[in-house]
C-alpha cells in the first residue's frame, strides 16, 4: 500500500499519482487473486483520500475501481466453478457416483487452482 502523503487533499496531482501507481503495481501482480487484494487495497486509499476531501478523486473513478474489482472476482468465480465442473465429469465418467470419495473432487479443483496461478503462493 503507498501513502501519498500526510494531508491527501494539498497536493492532488501526487495523490492521483500514486494511486495511479497502486493500480499499474496490482494489475502487474502474477496471481489474479493478489491482483483483487490490490486492487481492494487501492479502493481503500481512494476512498481515504475521497473522504478527505481530495478533488482529484472523482467518484467515477471510485465506481470504475469497484466494477474492475466485481469482474476479476467473477473471473476467478467462472475459472473455479468450470474447474469445478471439469473434474467432476472427469472423475465420475463412466464411473458409480457413490463409489468415489467425495473429498477427491475437492482435491483435484484445487490442485488446478495452484496450477493456474489462482491460489496464494505461500
Amino acid at each position: 500500500m503507498i501513502i501519498c502523503a500526510r494531508f491527501p487533499h494539498q497536493n492532488n496531482k501526487r495523490v492521483l499519482e500514486c494511486l495511479q501507481t497502486e493500480l499499474r503495481i496490482a494489475n502487474s501482480a502474477t496471481e489474479e487473486i493478489v491482483t483483487i487484494q490490490l486492487y481492494c487495497e487501492t479502493l481503500d486509499q481512494y476512498l481515504y483520500c475521497f473522504d478527505h476531501g481530495a478533488p482529484a478523486i472523482a467518484p467515477k473513478c471510485i465506481a470504475s475501481l469497484i466494477e474492475l474489482i466485481a469482474s476479476s472476482i467473477a473471473r476467478v468465480l467462472n475459472f473455479l466453478l468450470a474447474s469445478f465442473a471439469e473434474n467432476r465429469r472427469r472423475c465420475f465418467a463412466g464411473n458409480d457416483n457413490t463409489a468415489f470419495p467425495q473429498h477427491a473432487i475437492l482435491y483435484t479443483c484445487q490442485e488446478d487452482v495452484r496450477e493456474s496461478g489462482l491460489a496464494r503462493r505461500s
